[in-house]
């Protein structure tokens, strides 16, 4: 009976996600940890990418010597902060888009987390999670009320999807719902598995605690959405933040991407109505 209890201790801790073969840092190593990181997604994911080479080229820097750091301390923030460096630089790129910044170093990392042993902490950014009751409640609960907000918006606010919809005023509305469609297949898993996922295991390797994480990657996600998203703009911050904390839960609860990513499928398909309408193709 105590050889069976040693086995399941054992196993217990093999399978805790949250396990570490080292002890925990002094809490303020852990502060500054959380705050240099959070730097790091500010430089990579929020602020805009200065024309001049010479600001790219130092920002690049830090964000190269931010992984030395890590690596050198043996730090599980060393896998996301490569996905940083990857998404600054392709940002930089004369080609850049939105969506390859987060798409191509994404993939990019994927392989590298699966191929290189000091990356495979950054395996659990792509934890899917389970669907249980409680969870599936509050995301649909949470969801229903975040896509009635966003037709409350659009109604009651002055809201111009010009910039989005002048290049598709001469398509065709299948073409549009196509592309819309086509767009949200890419767009929700590598959204949520940034946000949700690697910036996420970032902060909590830092914090141990679920309501900064939360917290953190929701105002983050919020930030990035000021520049070329819908909705954008102050507003459009403002509202994908409180919509980052609610998804930041639904992560929380259901201890993965999966049930984040459902509800964001149906934001997405709800902006893709509204869009419509202001083409006024419905």
């Amino acid at each position: 009976m105590d050889t069976e209890k040693g086995n399941h201790s054992s196993n217990d801790i093999h399978d805790d996600s949250q396990s570490n073969d080292t002890v925990p840092s002094p809490l303020p190593v852990r502060l500054i940890s959380a705050g240099a990181f959070t730097l790091l997604a500010i430089v990579a994911l929020v602020l805009p990418v200065s024309p001049s080479v010479y600001v790219k080229l130092a920002f690049s820097l830090v964000l190269l010597a931010g992984c030395l750091v890590f690596l050198t301390g043996a730090s599980r923030l060393l896998a996301p902060a490569v996905f940083l460096t990857l998404a600054y630089i392709v940002r930089c790129l004369p080609f850049y888009s939105l969506f390859l910044m987060l798409a191509a170093p994404l993939a990019i990392y994927g392989l590298l987390v699966l191929w290189l042993p000091a990356l495979h902490p950054g395996r659990r950014g792509f934890t899917m999670g389970r669907i249980e009751k409680g969870p599936l409640l509050i995301t649909v609960v949470g969801t229903v009320l975040s896509v009635t907000g966003l037709v409350v918006w659009y109604i009651t606010g002055d809201v111009d999807f010009s910039g989005f919809t002048d290049a598709f005023s001469d398509r065709a509305t299948f073409v549009v719902i196509l592309g819309g469609l086509l767009f949200s297949v890419v767009n929700i898993p590598v959204s949520e598995t940034v946000f949700r996922g690697v910036m996420w295991q970032g902060i909590e390797e830092c914090v141990h605690s679920a309501l900064p994480v939360v917290v953190i990657q929701g105002l983050l996600y919020g930030a990035a959405h000021y520049w070329g998203a819908i909705p954008n703009g102050w507003e459009g911050a403002i509202l994908s933040g409180i919509y980052g904390l609610f998804l930041g839960v639904v992560r929380h609860t259901s201890k993965g991407l999966l049930l984040p990513m459902i509800s964001h499928l149906c934001i997405d398909i709800g902006i893709l109505v509204l869009v419509l309408h202001s083409l006024e193709r419905l």
